[in-house]
């Protein structure tokens, strides 16, 4: 009795090894098409994986090629990208099929394709429709195309021109909850980039983060590629730092010159004046309208403070102190004409033009430039 079941089941197992290589030869002979016919003949590509299972597990990585523009007036960014995702379809498998590594989806629209998209984008473009698909023999799909995007992320200039900002893109499943499809990076090295180096800004730092959005038709599981960027201020230190401590410096020369040389004084300190603002006007900061200062704002404004003062400082001179700084004036002349007689070119330069000064201008020699230390401390400092 045992040497016959010992024999039936020798005589199925070699039955079984006769119809797998059978099949193998077969399924060898056939062509490329004729798999894909037999892989979706009762495939419905509206139900997605795992139907009313396991939620989905989509794998997402990005290859940044360029960011050609990041636009502070209406803080947005374009992006050029490849952008590839991974996941598993247990009805796509085909091992018996053992020769091919993988075949190409020739369209996408036959077999389900997460429906993600990008949260905060403003234009997406595909250039040329371009897209790769790809079926392994385990069910694994790879989807691959590039994107031209333009997105809108909010942005801090409280520190401009030396700021940094964070620009993020968001990408998220537009219609299946965390319960249906998870979303996450491949790897930590999942975002790449190609160049570190945009116009005017250099990429800092560039981070990945998988978080969940409440919404109010439940809860998305959603990824965040982000990348730091520091503004290169070199220019502005050249177009506005620059000029204006030389105009508020040329400024304390009106403290040395005669109060009597109205003309001169008054002269200097307005085309000062001019000038810091006309350097103002040329700035091109193309900055929007904020609802608070920046740092290069504070800057202006504290420069056009000083020179203000230089020149409220002259009309308080003629005006309040008017009578004292005059009589001051005659007494000193009076004790110059006793000494004796000039001598020399330089000597009448010098007193027709400095003469003696007010006491209001022996202490502004002092008060405005260690003010002015005082405020160049805190701000580089904070």
């Amino acid at each position: 009795m045992n040497n016959l079941a010992a024999l039936l089941l020798l005589l199925f197992v070699c039955h079984y090894r006769i119809v797998c290589n059978v099949n193998s030869e077969a399924m060898a002979q056939i062509s490329v098409d004729e798999l894909w016919k037999l892989l979706t003949s009762n495939y419905s590509r509206f139900e997605r994986p795992n139907f009313k299972g396991d939620p989905v597990t989509v794998e997402i990585s990005m290859y940044i090629l360029d960011i050609p523009k990041v636009d502070t007036k209406t803080m947005s960014f374009e992006m050029d990208l490849y952008f590839r995702m991974r996941w598993h379809d247990d009805r796509l498998r085909y091992e018996l099929f053992a020769d091919l590594e993988y075949i190409d989806v020739p369209y996408k629209k036959e077999i389900w394709v997460p429906d993600l998209f990008f949260v905060n984008a403003q234009v997406l473009n595909n250039p040329n429709s371009n897209f790769l698909m790809r079926l392994y023999r385990d069910g694994h799909v790879l989807y691959s195309t590039r994107y031209v995007i333009r997105a809108r992320s909010i942005m801090d200039f409280k520190n401009f021109p030396t700021d940094e900002n964070i620009i993020k893109l968001e990408v998220e499943s537009y219609a299946h909850t965390s319960n249906e499809i998870i979303i996450k990076w491949r790897s930590k090295q999942s975002l790449g980039v190609t160049s570190d180096q945009i116009v005017g800004l250099v990429i800092k730092n560039v981070t990945t983060k998988e978080l969940v959005a409440h919404l109010t038709t439940g809860i998305y599981s959603r990824l965040y590629a982000e990348i730091t960027l520091k503004r290169n201020g070199h220019l502005y230190i050249m177009s506005a730092y620059l000029p204006l401590i030389a105009v508020v410096l040329m400024s304390w020369f009106s403290f040395w010159i005669n109060p009597k040389l109205i003309i001169l004084r008054l002269g200097l300190l307005v085309t000062l004046l001019l000038l810091a603002t006309i350097c103002v006007l040329g700035l091109d900061t193309e900055l929007p309208k904020l609802a608070y200062a920046t740092s290069l704002s504070i800057w202006i404004a504290l420069h056009f403070v000083f020179l203000s003062a230089a020149l409220v400082e002259f009309i308080l001179i003629h005006m309040i102190w008017g009578r004292r700084s005059i009589q001051y004036l005659q007494e000193h002349e009076i004790e110059d004409k006793v000494e004796g007689e000039i001598e020399s070119t330089w000597q009448k330069f010098r007193l027709c033009l400095c003469g003696t000064s007010s006491r209001l201008d022996l202490v502004s020699r002092v008060l405005f430039p260690a003010s002015y230390i005082i405020f160049n401390i805190i701000y580089w400092a904070v």
